[in-house]
């Protein structure tokens, strides 16, 4: 996909890694919905992003959580620009203190924006096909013993991506769906992994992955490249793609039932 004035909806994209994906798309030239839950921080970064992009940044407010809130932005988001061609479907949380709040949120909150973007963008409903991004973890594809609903959600977004990639009628409605698989990013939820996100029942058993977060992390720009590189590919549909902090980003392989 040529990214040049195409429409972009991103949702979590006040900040880390969904504000890496607003500004990369940005600087391809396309139009950026930045679709957020916290209006404050919402504002402030579609107003900085303006500074540079002018009428090309737009912030509406999105809770994933609840859909007659991801229906009325994704229609702001068409009334506004006429048109969805890409999606990256970024919210995410990590509180294993509330696991349906986490799996509410992180996959359910994936397939609620997919299925409402889907009808806007499917080529046989008066769209023009496009594809759907959704971030998903290194967490979505191994155990993590202090994150079990963080990975539980992750791993059903990977799910989720593949088995809709393999949609028979694809011919028909032209909407690729992927998904980002990164180990630790430099982001804020990132950063709750500490003694003291322990303490307020963010995470479990820290000791066990201290050293692992205390390590270098990825910049969130780093998942952005690779963002990019999904929509521009057009032979990929139905990619996890996994970005480590020790080789180059890579498909992953995975078994096939026979």
């Amino acid at each position: 996909m040529i990214i040049q004035d195409k429409v972009g909806f991103v949702t979590g994209g006040a900040q880390g890694i969904g504000r890496a994906i607003c500004e990369a798309l940005l600087k391809k030239g396309a139009k950026v919905i930045i679709a957020d839950i916290n209006v404050t921080e919402g504002k402030s970064t579609a107003s900085e992003l303006a500074t540079e992009y002018a009428d090309n940044v737009t912030f509406i407010e999105c809770d994933v959580t609840n859909q007659e809130s991801v229906e009325d932005a994704l229609r702001k988001s068409h009334d506004t620009y006429g048109r969805l061609d890409i999606i990256g479907n970024n919210a995410g949380v990590m509180m294993e203190n509330d696991p349906i709040g986490t799996i509410n949120l992180n996959l359910c909150g994936v397939m609620r924006v997919a299925a409402v973007a889907m009808s806007y963008m499917r080529a046989d409903n008066g769209g023009s096909g496009g594809i759907i991004v959704n971030t998903a973890s290194y967490a979505g594809i191994m155990p993590y013993v202090v994150c079990p609903s963080y990975c539980a959600s992750k791993h059903g977004v990977v799910g989720f991506t593949r088995s809709i990639a393999m949609s028979p009628d694809f011919d028909l409605h032209k909407v690729r769906m992927n998904c980002l698989c990164p180990d630790a990013v430099d982001t804020a939820m990132v950063r709750r992994v500490s003694k003291e996100g322990e303490k307020k029942g963010f995470i479990f058993h820290y000791d066990h992955i201290k050293e692992a977060v205390n390590q270098l992390l990825l910049k969130p720009s780093a998942v952005a490249d690779v963002f990019i590189n999904l929509v521009e590919d057009e032979s990929k549909n139905g990619s996890a793609m996994l970005i480590s902090r020790k080789g180059p980003p890579r498909d992953i392989e995975f078994p096939i039932y026979q």
